[in-house]
């Protein structure tokens, strides 16, 4: 988390509000029930055409660069810090979503 997501959605969750959302309790995205939302940021970057215009498309996407097993531990990380209570990611839910979204 902290070299790949710490320095715009900081150390403690919070994002910097010229960088990032928060990942602190409360962000639906990181709450879901099914973390498939989540997973696509990461392995695609945000393109959600109702992200505020300052945070679209900035993060890069790390599909190249993270595994699966990287990509869920950092999830499954995110998901249950900061008074966040969701469940873990697995690495079988990233391959899902990575080879979904390659189909397309």
């Amino acid at each position: 988390y902290n070299l790949h997501c710490g320095t715009c959605h900081l150390p403690t969750g919070l994002g910097d509000p010229e960088m990032a959302p928060r990942l602190s309790a409360g962000s639906l995205v990181v709450q879901a029930d099914d973390p498939a939302a989540m997973i696509n940021v990461v392995l695609y970057g945000p393109e959600a055409p109702e992200l505020p215009k300052k945070w679209r498309n900035p993060m890069e996407a790390y599909r190249y660069e993270l595994d699966d097993e990287e990509i869920a531990a950092v999830l499954t990380f995110v998901r249950n810090s900061w008074d966040n209570d969701a469940g873990p990611v697995t690495p079988e839910q990233v391959a899902r979503q990575r080879e979904a979204l390659s189909a397309n």
